[in-house]
């Protein structure tokens, strides 16, 4: 999260697999590092965002996979001013790679509830 706040976009990458999944609630999946990449590449071009809470609920160890299910909560600021907090569920699936670290292979993102101080989409804001 360090990494998201800093928009350290390569560090963040690092985190992830070549295959990774990601499903946020915007209507697309993204489909490996390069897609990835590019979303972050664009959302830290037209916003700033905090995270300003996070809770892991859940951890399990299967094998060579670790689940985790969490809450996040953030604050995105876009470039216009307008601002959204934004609180959601989260479940991560890492796997273990072959130099004994995990990584990221799939991320599953549910909004609960959204605020907004404007007429600001979040689903315009990636």
């Amino acid at each position: 999260m360090t990494y998201f706040e800093r928009r350290e976009i390569d560090s963040i990458m690092i985190c992830f697999t070549e295959k990774c999944v990601i499903m946020p609630d915007f209507g697309f999946t993204i489909n490996g590092k390069e897609e990835l990449k590019e979303m972050f590449v664009e959302f830290f071009e037209n916003n700033t965002a905090a995270i300003t809470d996070h809770v892991t609920t859940e951890l399990m160890v299967h094998r060579d996979d670790i689940f985790e299910v969490g809450e996040l909560e953030q604050l995105i600021v876009s470039n216009d001013g307008d601002t959204v907090e934004a609180r959601s569920r989260y479940i991560l699936l890492f796997q273990r790679q072959d130099d004994k670290g995990w990584k990221i292979h799939r991320w599953f993102i549910q909004p609960e509830k959204k605020r907004f101080n404007s007429e600001l989409d979040i689903f315009n804001l990636v």
